[in-house]
């Protein structure tokens, strides 16, 4: 609750921080007055909103996966917590793989990247509800990677793409605001699933 009350009142005291100084545009026909109101656009607002969703994700798998595995798997403690940090090690990969892919694989497109690790992140989730107990714990142990590269590992590239769709002279305020709308989705998502 602290944290929530926290989030929301630094979110209304973005607009008294990001105040765009009197620097020299590097536009010449723009005033530097004028670049502030390309920070939130829809575009912004939308990459910032399916972040809500990415971090609802994310969140409910670091908070319920050693619930998960102690109640419905009876797995023993020490090895739920085994799973919990292999998956923040695939979460850390994920990271560098989703902005590879993007890069090398996607012609440089952030958004197809995110949604390709959402979607990867979606699949893991579903399997993991749908695998039956008896599924040895070596194929747990893939899916439960599966679902974290792409659960925790979309950030990168999300930043990544909030700061191409900035416009130039904005691209802190910008990256700051897209992060800024979707981090209500960090108290959300474990409260709505659980």
């Amino acid at each position: 609750m602290v944290a929530g009350i926290g989030t929301v009142g630094m979110g209304l005291l973005c607009p008294v921080i990001y105040r765009t100084s009197d620097r020299p545009s590097k536009n010449a026909h723009e005033s530097p007055r004028s670049a502030d109101q390309h920070v939130v656009t829809a575009d912004v607002v939308i990459a910032g909103g399916s972040g809500i969703l990415l971090l609802c994700g994310q969140f409910c798998l670091l908070s319920y996966l050693v619930v998960f595995l102690t109640t419905v798997w009876h797995q023993p403690i020490s090895t739920a917590a085994l799973f919990l940090a292999v998956s923040q090690l695939a979460g850390a990969a994920g990271r560098v793989l989703w902005g590879a892919a993007s890069d090398s694989l996607l012609g440089g497109s952030r958004k197809q990247a995110v949604m390709l690790a959402g979607g990867t992140a979606a699949v893991g989730s579903l399997a993991l509800g749908l695998l039956p107990v008896t599924t040895p714990a070596s194929a747990l142990m893939v899916i439960v990677i599966i679902f974290a590269a792409g659960a925790s590992g979309w950030n990168g590239v999300q930043i990544a793409l909030l700061s191409e769709l900035a416009w130039p002279g904005t691209e802190g305020r910008t990256v700051a605001s897209g992060i800024m709308i979707q981090q209500p989705g960090i108290l959300l998502g474990p409260w709505v699933f659980g």
